[in-house]
């Protein structure tokens, strides 16, 4: 069977020391322009379907968000949030589960009303035996967000949140903000720009957010991933760096 896998270092030297766990997490998915769409002009179902997750992300930070709880299942909230099959695999790949055991570790949610699905995640998000929170969080109300965040505190469990970029400029509990856009890459490859918006505990001085380009590049044979990251704005008391692993 050919193996996926996705390398991890860029995880390890740019996300993972912004992404903590007992915390909410909000990725905004945006176009080729810097400003986000404007909100729908109707509230209809095709209209409130109108955005995309950045699920390859997400997929990968849930993968690592683990941490002691390495074993632990992954709820997924939202069809709009759910991964395809070969993404899960690519991105559980380095734990050596076959595929029946991949799917025994992820419960997939879709509840049918925005006051179901933030019950679901609030729920789930104070189950402490849990790997990581996937979740559809557009619609969310400065009361829930408040709500969740509470949650994840409690048990210690990642929630990882996305949502519509519209609604980019709404209050919001969450630990950390972050914009992914996709960009044009030579290679024909896919390659992101990846923005820290806010994080909580920033000093008030810090005005310039943490931004990375993430290249991917696919080897189908090999049944592997190269993931490398350059690093426009560096963290505080760091450097430019590239990480790269076969």
């Amino acid at each position: 069977t050919l193996q996926h896998r996705f390398a991890t270092p860029f995880l390890d030297h740019t996300f993972w020391p912004q992404l903590t766990r007992g915390a909410v997490h909000e990725f905004f998915l945006l176009g080729d322009s810097d400003t986000p769409p404007p909100p729908p002009a109707t509230p209809s179902r095709s209209a409130r379907r109108h955005w995309l997750p950045p699920l390859t992300l997400l997929a990968l930070l849930a993968a690592r968000g683990g941490g002691e709880n390495s074993a632990g299942k992954c709820l997924w909230v939202g069809r709009s949030c759910w991964p395809s099959f070969q993404l899960l695999c690519a991105a559980l790949a380095e734990t050596g589960l076959t595929p029946d055991q991949l799917l025994d570790r992820c419960v997939f949610i879709d509840p049918p009303k925005d006051e179901d699905r933030f019950w679901a995640i609030g729920e789930a998000l104070r189950c402490r035996s849990l790997r990581a929170v996937v979740a559809d969080a557009s619609r969310i109300t400065e009361a829930a967000s408040r709500r969740l965040q509470l949650a994840a505190e409690s048990s210690g469990v990642m929630a990882l949140l996305a949502r519509p970029p519209w609604e980019r400029a709404q209050a919001s509990w969450a630990a950390t903000r972050w914009n992914i856009r996709p960009c044009s890459s030579p290679a024909l490859q896919p390659r992101w720009d990846v923005e820290l918006l806010r994080k909580k505990g920033w000093d008030s001085a810090q005005t310039r957010p943490h931004r990375w380009i993430l290249d991917c590049e696919y080897h189908a044979f090999l049944g592997a991933c190269d993931i490398r990251v350059d690093a426009l704005h560096p963290p505080a008391g760091g450097q430019n760096e590239t990480a790269r692993s076969a």
